[in-house]
């Protein structure tokens, strides 16, 4: 959606911007990638079924974080020598992920804020959040800028790709806010059942047209 133009919203939180005739060039695009090369049953997958369907050798490439990679390389290391990752491709608006941010707050009805905070202010320093943070090998991507130079970016080189991602994130929403109506939308699963319906019936055109509608629904135009 993003790497042909589309979005959800414009920067105002209000104009949909989902029915391009960019994107809905690119969704025929992969339509046809579908049903050139993907295993046509994944509309009904949930989440672990890519996992199960890779370490099987059902499969030969996902979508996926490095969780796959790490279990190969515990249970299954000839699979694992035989995977690499790359990042998404760039389409002609450029390339995005979607990485959300992450805060924390703490309750204004807390009996406990003064000391709340001191748990947090000594949580991300870099002894306990940095060890924390480096236990899991590249797993999770780095918060903040020090750690893209951290050296265990350079233990596995296969796993540099995720170092990467970072430059790329947008929030939910994007171009729009990150507010509650881009969760509405999130938690409907329409940018999702859009490519969904687009793959089980094979009409580009209708389902962008359907998505538009939904998310209009929510943005109100």
């Amino acid at each position: 959606m993003w790497s042909y133009g589309a979005m959800e919203v414009e920067k105002d939180g209000k104009t949909i911007s989902f029915n391009k005739p960019q994107f809905v060039e690119g969704m025929r695009t992969f339509i046809q990638g579908w049903k050139d090369a993907y295993d046509e049953t994944g509309t009904s997958w949930d989440d672990s079924n890519n996992n199960r369907a890779y370490l099987a050798g059902q499969i030969s490439s996902t979508f996926n974080g490095s969780s796959i990679y790490f279990t190969a390389k515990k249970n299954q290391p000839e699979i694992a020598a035989d995977t690499h990752h790359i990042l998404i491709p760039k389409g002609p608006a450029g390339r995005f992920y979607w990485l959300d941010t992450r805060t924390f707050a703490i309750l204004k009805n807390s009996k406990n804020i003064p000391a709340a905070k001191a748990f947090l202010k000594w949580w991300f320093e870099d002894k306990q959040f940095g060890d924390w943070w480096r236990s899991q090998e590249g797993y999770m991507l780095q918060p903040v800028k020090k750690y893209y130079t951290d050296p265990i970016w350079f233990k596995d080189p296969k796993m540099a790709p995720f170092r990467e991602q970072p430059k790329y994130g947008q929030n939910m929403g994007f171009a729009g806010p990150p507010n509650e109506k881009a969760a509405l939308a999130w938690s409907k699963y329409i940018v999702v059942d859009t490519f969904a319906k687009a793959v089980q019936g094979g009409d580009a055109k209708a389902a962008v047209e359907w998505g538009a509608e939904q998310l209009k629904r929510i943005y109100g135009r």
